[in-house]
Formats: structure tokens, sequence, C-alpha cells
């Protein structure tokens, strides 16, 4: 490893992703784990480029895009010392949550790498599809006595609010084209 300073968020952050390649044969989904270069110091015209670019203000330090429990994914705000998170990170924060996500602030890369494992060690869940998506599935098969197109299925769907059972739009294609659903698959 090596020698940073841990007393300061980039030193902290750099130890963690450090410690994440000694994980990766217990926990392989660790080298999902990446940065959103948000923050840090900058020139007023990268400021504006990046600002026009995309980047948000509040927006976590850390995303693992890796569904576990009932969670679509961790987001990890990375604090050190006395650093307290701002108010748009803790809004940041907050809509995270409402969207399904486990989205915390750590005080140190070693809370940080415990609430990696704690999340990894949550029951693992399959991102669903059109096969083994029972409510979309099911759904499906009702609007197929239809002869419905994608768009008018994906609408029912979304109107029934079974969207957020994460049925991708590449599934929802194939069962169309399909002609339907297969009833020994589902």
């Amino acid at each position: 490893m090596r020698n940073v300073r841990i007393d300061n968020e980039a030193g902290a952050q750099e130890t963690l992703f450090q410690w994440t390649q000694y994980q990766l044969g217990r926990y392989p989904e660790l080298g999902l784990l990446y940065h959103i270069p948000n923050g840090g110091k900058r020139d007023a015209r990268t400021a504006t480029a990046l600002k026009r670019q995309g980047v948000k203000p509040g927006v976590p330090d850390l995303h693992l895009p890796v569904a576990r429990g009932k969670y679509h994914g961790l987001y990890i705000e990375l604090k050190v010392g006395k650093n307290k998170a701002t108010a748009l990170q803790k809004e940041w924060i907050e809509e995270l949550t409402k969207q399904g996500y486990l989205a915390v602030v750590c005080y140190g890369w070693q809370t940080a790498a415990e609430q990696l494992i704690k999340y990894l060690e949550l029951e693992e869940r399959q991102v669903q599809n059109g096969n083994n998506n029972y409510k979309v599935v099911e759904r499906l098969k009702e609007l197929n006595k239809y002869n419905l197109n994608l768009a008018d299925c994906m609408l029912d769907i979304q109107s029934h609010g079974l969207n957020r059972h994460f049925i991708c739009l590449e599934d929802a294609i194939e069962i169309v084209k399909a002609g339907g659903i297969d009833e020994t698959n589902s």
C-alpha cells in the first residue's frame, strides 16, 4: 500500500480504494465501486465547463452499483475529521434514499469499508428481468391477450407501478418480439 494521509478526504478515499483491491477475492463486486469527481478545487474555467457537462454539487463521493437487499445500490459520502455533510449533500442522500438506494455518510475510510462489507453481505438480489419478474410477467401475460404493441405494454406496466420491479426495456422488447410470454419459463 502506498503511504497517504488519511486525515483528508482524498487520502481516506485513496486508502479505501487500496483496501478494496485486497478484498476483491472475497467481494468481487467491489471492482464496480467508483468515485464521482464532483468536489475538489478547480479554476473557474474548469468548474464552468464541468457544470455544463453535468457535474452537480452535493452528489455523494462513491457509488457501488450493486443491488442488495431492498436497495438498487450504495452511495457513500466520505468525510474525515470534523467535516460534516453539507445541506446539498444531505438533500442528495435523502433523494437517493427515496429512489431506493442506500445513501450514507461515513466518517473515515474504515467506516466506509465496514459499510461496504455490511452492504455486500445483505441478501443478494438478482436484478429482475422479463422472465423472472413475477408481477411484470403476469401483467405482460394479461396484456398479450390484447395484441398490444411494446409502447402500450410499457405504458401499462408503468401505470400499474410495476416499473419499480426493474424490468428493463430490452427484456420487454424481447418478450413482445417473441409474441408474448412462454408459459413454461415464467
